[in-house]
């Protein structure tokens, strides 16, 4: 992987691991003792990168399955490029362990990306193939917005999710509303989603009247 300083699309990728398995990933995990190469082969990359990055992201798998070589990582690339956004796309779960968040209150550059598939936890749930995992994520919006992060829900639309669209726009705004920005995303059918294709593909015609819904709440 090689930087573009035409592009704002830079990204890190640091592991293909992740303790979630959600039915529509578009980058299946792996179970693979991968974390000191890709932070290795990522330290080289930002020591030969070009000038002038503005958006680097970081991202995998899971970034927080590398625990504190995560904060190492923003840590260099601050001091490579200390005017640049970093972009870590996460599930979350790992903030929910208010010690592991207080890492990163140093940092003030730092946008994080976490799905909030439902305002609805077996629903969540049922989509991450992961029990719990709508527990462990509120809890970490909420570390992260204890430590004055700005965060960016990212709601990826499918078959399973798109009626309670609505009640989750409504739910975001009475419950979280410290979050910097929220982005509903199609679904893509690559990965996990053409596995799953018949429990999660929906067109997107099929979900105007919800999404309209959704966007105006």
């Amino acid at each position: 992987m090689d930087f573009d300083i035409n592009s704002n699309d830079n990204s890190l990728f640091v592991t293909s691991q992740c303790n979630n398995r959600c039915l529509m990933c578009a980058q299946p995990p792996l179970n693979r003792d991968d974390i000191d190469f890709f932070f290795e082969r990522n330290i080289r990359l930002i020591d030969n990168a070009p000038n002038g990055l503005t958006d680097i992201g970081i991202t995998g798998g899971e970034p927080t399955l590398l625990q504190e070589k995560l904060v190492h990582l923003i840590k260099y690339i601050e001091l490579r490029y200390p005017d640049s956004l970093i972009h870590i796309l996460t599930n979350g779960r790992a903030f929910s362990d208010i010690q592991y968040t207080r890492m990163f209150v140093e940092f003030s550059n730092l946008l994080f990306g976490i799905p909030l598939h439902s305002d609805f936890s077996i629903e969540h749930d049922a989509i991450t193939q992961v029990k719990d995992s709508y527990i462990e994520t509120m809890k970490g919006l909420y570390n992260l917005a204890n430590i004055g992060a700005d965060i960016e829900l990212r709601v990826v639309i499918n078959k399973m999710n798109y009626r309670r669209l609505p009640q989750l726009s409504e739910f975001i705004w009475r419950n979280l509303p410290f979050v910097a920005s929220i982005s509903f995303m199609g679904l893509e059918d690559t990965g996990y989603s053409i596995k799953n294709h018949n429990k999660i593909w929906i067109d997107p015609i099929d979900y105007l009247v919800e999404i309209e819904k959704a966007v105006i709440i």
